[in-house]
Formats: structure tokens, C-alpha cells, sequence
């Protein structure tokens, strides 16, 4: 499913790890062009690509779930994520994703719309004030990786405006390529002081912000006093960069700006409207103290009182500035493009042609109060100082076009430089007091997360752990949340399964979807009614070391980047542990189970061989009974033929007697015969008696011998 419904645009966004204040910048841009414009944003944050460091490379399996079956266009923030990589890596990388209508910002990949900052041009501005206006000729410079095309054309700037003024270029002071962490530049600026005697230098340009923070620190560490001993300049600006000690000279990087036109150029390409290839944003110089430039020019350094316009006619001028000043009313009000008050256009108009004709400390004075009472009125509204800047370059231009006369322009010129300093100053305060506002609500911010994190990492058993989150996640701005496993962490990370989800503290019965493809995100039911109602989604990998978990989805309520970075991997550690103590808990369960039924087999197998002694027994029994009765048999067979012929004999002798035919020559046979049968009869008696007897004492003498082995 791409465009919702109600026909509202699904844009993704690929970036770095938001975190980092440069990407912070940039999320918030494609923010607040996606709220503007209507449409849902789903970012999904990974980490550069081909970075060996740590286990960071986990974060892109991420990378796998973009697709076109949910997105209607992609922005990818190449210059975040090709820091370890070539430009045919990177190019490979982002035709992976062909398909559907892409943004790059910040680096040009060939066939696609690209939005990009004037890199050159905005380091060059630095470094020609550098050499043209403090004079600097020995000015080092901090290489940063050659695969990023920005840094790159940083160092070219470099190059080329020391040539363009004759200097020659001394690659002692130039540093070898190197990694994008401050830590390298620490390294490496204190090297450059160790080897100061053999290659010395004045200035150091940082072509980042880290690189400018990792020098700082050096040049503080060693004791050097900027910019009084060694002046710094660098690119980027953000709020530690303005707020370093020294403030640090800089090149504003548009960051927030390339990504709103990232975002609306995407929106043109989706509609099928031809766009150049490439679209531009300016960087521009921003100079602070670490370059050696002062905040302030006094008024002590004004023309002294008693200087007057000796070449210029007084009534002729105050002529001029009356009919100029009529000009200068109907223009004033053209330049505001925010809030402005009316009578502010009348104060100007008055106060700056009484400063510019009277040319006295006190008419300055005048006129700087009035302005500043303006910035003042600005600044207790909160709107920015951008037009008041702009009025004050019109006055400048507008006095040097109108009064071709020396001492009015020289004059012109220090109210000028006057001017922009209080500007200066006050932006600063008003940055100043906006950083500890913020940082304090971030204190607040941070000790949430804190006690979440503490919550979270002690506890072991997952349903506890989604019922944290359910609780826990609304108090820090993140009013819904989705996390899902995959189905094969090891192996398959194509199939994904819903573990939990809920939004405005109401959890989803997830336990009756069913797994679904990884690259849908989430399951159709769910994405429907997020994509409909409008939607601001960050997806994060869920991985603990070496090891696969699953995906974070989070809507994106708080834009504070580090909560939901850290929250990651709070949340990341917690499901490993909790998913470990589960798989143990059921190991255990299922060990219980195999030995229960170890234990009633072993007591069947012994009942069983119980039953087979039992068989042996009788068994036994029969073999002896049948070797007894066999060898019994013999002798009782004897018995009972004696006996048998002795009867017979006896009934015949009977019968020869009551026939009173017996004779005594019968008799006397008779006895002979009966006393051999009886005699044979008796002899296999007393054998059988004897075996009978042997048998028993056999029995007796085992029974014996078992009692003894007992004992």
C-alpha cells in the first residue's frame, strides 16, 4: 500500500544515525517539509555503509525493508551513510532501490534528482577571510575520508584559494585522509604541534564539525590560545560549534533547508513533473572569534566629535536626506517578510539620518539604542533576527548608492559594522538562552529516559518488559509503538512476526496476526489505519552485538534524535535478555519434562526386568523340575514295573488258591519273585529319596550363600 486512502503520499527516508547533530538537522527538515506538504514520513535509520566499527553495521539490515509496495518515493541522505564507501559502492547501493522516484541529498549519484550544497563555495568563503582579511599564509589543513564527495570539494576550496593568492600549498601542514570521528582530528592537530618547529602554521581549517571539536581540543589540551597563538575555522555550524569556547568560525551548512526541498523536489517527481537533475542550496560564512574576529566595535572607535563635513554643504545635504528619507520610508516596509511593528520603519528612518548627518558619539548612541530596542521587541516574540539584518545591509547599499560622498560613506560603514555586531551579540544571546532552555528541558528529558532505561534493563521476563514500554513510552512524547521479531534471526530475516504494538496507550492484541514479510513493515491492518489518519514513523534495527533481533517502530512525537537511538538499544539489550531468560525458562521446562519421563521409563525398565528375573525364575524352575522329573522318572519307573508284576503274580496266586490249585512249588516262586521285585522296588526308592534330598540341600546352600553376600 503507497498513497493512503485519502490519497496522502508515503515518502521514506534512508539516513544515518539520527543522534548526530548534523542528521538531526536534516530529519528535521524532511519534517517539517512532510507536515507542510501532508504527507507521511517513515525514516529508517541505519548507519554508514561498510563501517566495521563495533557491531554499527547491524543497524543496515534495516536497509533490506525498503520497498516500493509501501513507499511512494525515497530520499536518501548519501552523504551520511558514504563515509566507508567508493562512489561505485555507493551508486550500486542506491540503484538497489530502482524503482520508484529518489532523492539524494548532499551527494550527486548519476540518474537521480540530487540535492546539494555548494560545498566549495562555502569552505572557500572561510578560507579567503582567513587569508585576505587576518592575513593568514600558513594554513593547515584536516583531510576527512576520500570517499565523501563534500569533504572533497572542501579540500579543493582550499587548495584553490591559497593558489589564487600565491601561497604556496606545504603538504606538512595537510593531513592524510582520515575517519570521520573528532577523536582523529585530536590525534592528528597534536601531532601537527609536536612537528610546529619543523612545519609551522597560523591557522587550521576543519572541514566538519567533529574534525573542528577533535581540534579545539587538542589546541586546548598543549595550552594554545585561540585564536591569539593559532586561529580555527571549519564547515558545518551547529549548537556546539556556536557555543564552543571560542565560538568557531564557520560555513552554515543549509542542512534543515535540503531537506525540506529534498522532500518537496521528491513530491514533484512522484507527480511526473520534470525537475533538473541537481538542485542547489548556498552555504554561507558565519564569523565568530576562533578566527580572530572580534564581537564588538566600540564607540570609542567612531570619528572623533569634532569632525565635520568640511567638503559638503549642510543645508544641501539635509536637503537630500529629506527627500531620501521619503524613499527610504516607502521601502522599509517591503523588507520586513515576518511580524514588524509600523512606527519601527518611522525610528530607523529617523534615527539612522540623524547618526549618518550629525556624526556624533551621542547621535550613534541614539541610533544603536533604537535598533536594538527593535531587536529587543523581536526577540521577546521569539521570531528570528533575519530581517533586521536584511534592513541593515538595504541602509548600507542604499546610503553608499544615494550620498557618493567620502565622509557619509565612511560613516555609513561603522554604523554599519556597528550595527551587525549588536545583531551579532544578540543572535548569540538569544542561542544562548534558547540552548539552556532546551538543555534544561532535555535534563528533564534525559532523567525520564534514564529511569525508563533502568526499568527496562532490569527486567527479564517480556510480557513485564512490553507492559513497561506500553506505560512508560507516551511520558516521553512517543504516543505509538511497534516491535516485531523475525522469524528466523539467524538464518532469514525475510519473515517477521508482531510482538507487540500499541498506540495511545492501548495495546493491540497482536497474538491473532499472522507472520508477514519483513519489507511490509507492518501488518496490513495495522499500516492501513496509520497510513490514513497521517503518520511520522522512525524504523530501527533491534540487534545486541553480533546477534539479530528484530525492528523498533516508533511514531515520531518527540524530536529530541538521541531518545529514540537510545531507547534502541536499551530496548535491544532488554528483549535479548528478556528473550534469553524465556528460552532458558522453557529449556528448563523442557529438561523437567525429559526426566519425568527418564524417571517412569527407568521404573517401567525395572519392573519390566522385575518381570523378566520373575520369567527367569520359572523358567529356571521348569528346566530343574524337568531334569528332576527326568532323572526321578527312571527309578520310579522301576518301582512301579515291581509293583505292577507283583500284583499281577499276587491275583493269579489268589486265583490258584480259592481254585485250590495252588501248589507249593508256586508258592515258593511266588516268594522268591515277590522278594526281588520288593527288594528292586526299595533300592529305586531309596534312589529317588536320595536325589530328593540332594536337590533340597542344593536349595539350602544357595539361599545360604545370598544371606552370607548380604551380610
Amino acid at each position: 500500500m503507497k498513497s493512503s486512502a485519502n490519497n496522502r503520499k508515503t515518502i521514506g527516508l534512508l539516513t544515518g544515525s539520527i543522534p548526530h547533530q548534523i542528521s538531526l538537522l536534516e530529519w528535521r527538515g524532511v519534517i517539517d517539509a512532510a507536515k507542510e506538504n501532508d504527507v507521511n514520513l517513515i525514516s529508517f535509520c541505519s548507519e554508514a555503509l561498510g563501517d566495521k566499527n563495533d557491531f554499527k553495521y547491524q543497524a543496515n539490515a534495516i536497509n533490506n525493508m525498503i520497498n516500493t509496495e509501501r513507499l511512494d518515493g525515497l530520499i536518501i541522505w548519501t552523504a551520511m551513510i558514504n563515509w566507508f564507501v567508493t562512489k561505485e559502492e555507493l551508486s550500486d547501493f542506491v540503484n538497489q532501490f530502482r524503482g520508484f522516484p529518489i532523492v539524494s541529498a548532499e551527494v550527486p549519484i548519476p540518474g537521480y534528482h540530487s540535492v546539494l550544497m555548494d560545498d566549495y563555495m562555502g569552505m572557500r568563503q572561510v578560507i579567503e577571510h582567513l587569508v585576505l582579511f587576518h592575513k593568514y599564509s600558513k594554513i593547515a589543513f584536516i583531510q576527512g575520508s576520500d570517499g565523501h564527495s563534500g569533504l572533497q570539494e572542501r579540500f579543493r576550496a582550499y587548495k584553490d584559494v591559497l593558489m589564487d593568492n600565491g601561497i604556496t600549498i606545504d603538504k606538512r601542514i595537510i593531513t592524510d585522509p582520515c575517519e570521520f570521528y573528532s577523536e582523529n582530528a585530536t590525534r592528528i592537530v597534536l601531532e601537527l604541534l609536536d612537528n610546529r618547529n619543523f612545519a609551522d602554521f597560523e591557522a587550521i581549517v576543519a572541514p566538519s564539525e567533529s574534525f573542528a571539536l577533535g581540534a579545539l581540543f587538542a589546541l586546548q589540551q598543549r595550552g594554545v590560545k585561540v585564536p591569539d597563538e593559532i586561529a580555527l575555522v571549519c564547515f558545518d555550524d551547529t549548537e556546539l560549534i556556536a557555543s564552543a569556547t571560542p565560538p568557531i568560525t564557520t560555513a552554515y551548512a543549509p542542512l534543515i533547508e535540503i531537506g525540506k526541498r529534498a522532500l518537496e523536489d521528491l513530491i514533484i517527481l512522484i507527480e511526473g513533473k520534470d525537475i533538473p537533475e541537481s538542485t542547489y542550496l548556498q552555504a554561507k560564512m558565519i564569523t565568530r572569534q576562533s578566527c580572530g574576529c572580534r564581537e564588538s566595535i566600540f564607540l570609542s572607535k567612531l570619528e572623533h566629535p569634532d569632525k565635520i563635513l568640511e567638503e559638503i554643504d549642510k543645508s544641501i545635504l539635509k536637503k537630500l536626506f529629506i527627500e531620501k528619507k521619503k524613499i527610504l520610508r516607502q521601502e522599509l516596509p517591503k523588507l520586513w517578510k515576518g511580524f514588524f511593528l509600523p512606527q519601527w520603519n518611522d525610528i530607523i528612518c529617523h534615527s539612522f539620518f540623524e547618526a549618518l548627518i550629525k556624526q556624533d558619539i551621542k547621535s550613534a548612541a541614539a541610533y544603536f539604542m533604537d535598533m536594538e530596542k527593535i531587536l529587543d521587541d523581536l526577540s521577546f516574540i521569539k521570531k528570528n533576527l533575519s530581517d533586521i539584518n536584511c534592513i541593515c545591509d538595504y541602509l548600507k547599499e542604499f546610503i553608499e548608492c544615494h550620498f557618493p560622498y567620502m565622509k557619509i560613506i565612511e560613516r555609513n560603514l561603522y554604523l554599519f559594522q556597528q550595527m551587525k555586531d549588536i545583531i551579532t551579540i544578540t543572535s548569540q544571546r538569544l542561542y544562548m538562552s534558547k540552548l539552556v532552555y532546551d538543555n534544561f528541558f532535555s535534563d528533564i528529558e534525559w532523567e525520564k529516559v534514564r529511569h525508563v532505561g533502568q526499568l527496562l534493563i532490569t527486567t527479564f521476563s517480556i510480557t513485564e518488559l512490553f507492559d513497561l514500554i506500553i506505560e512508560s513510552f507516551p511520558d516521553l512524547g512517543i504516543k505509538s509503538c511497534f516491535i516485531a521479531s523475525y522469524e528466523d534471526p539467524e538464518s532469514n530475516l525475510r519473515e517477521s512476526h508482531m510482538e507487540m504494538a500499541f498506540t495511545e496507550k492501548i495495546r493491540l492484541d497482536v497474538s491473532v496476526l499472522p507472520s508477514y514479510p519483513t519489507n511490509r513493515l507492518l501488518p496490513d491492518e495495522l499500516y492501513s489505519s496509520l497510513s490514513e489518519s497521517g503518520c511520522n514513523l522512525l524504523v530501527q534495527a533491534l540487534y545486541f552485538r553480533k546477534h539479530q533481533i528484530g525492528y523498533l517502530i516508533t511514531d515520531v512525537g518527540n524530536t529530541s534524535g538521541f531518545i529514540y537511538e537510545v531507547l534502541r538499544g536499551m530496548i535491544s539489550s532488554a528483549f535479548h535478555g528478556a528473550m534469553l531468560v524465556q528460552n532458558l525458562n522453557e529449556r528448563t521446562v523442557q529438561l523437567e519434562e525429559s526426566n519425568s519421563l527418564l524417571n517412569s521409563a527407568l521404573e517401567k525398565l525395572k519392573e519390566t526386568q522385575k518381570q523378566l528375573v520373575q520369567a527367569e525364575k520359572i523358567a529356571s524352575m521348569g528346566r530343574i523340575v524337568t531334569g528332576v522329573a527326568h532323572e526321578i522318572n527312571t527309578p520310579l519307573g522301576v518301582c512301579v514295573t515291581s509293583l505292577s508284576y507283583l500284583d499281577n503274580t499276587l491275583k493269579e496266586l489268589k486265583a490258584d488258591f480259592q481254585a485250590k490249585k495252588l501248589t507249593k512249588h508256586e508258592i515258593d516262586s511266588f516268594l522268591n519273585t515277590t522278594e526281588e521285585a520288593l527288594h528292586l522296588a526299595i533300592n529305586s526308592l531309596d534312589n529317588v529319596a536320595s536325589m530328593v534330598s540332594s536337590f533340597k540341600k542344593m536349595d539350602v546352600d544357595k539361599k545360604t550363600e545370598q544371606h552370607q553376600l548380604v551380610n
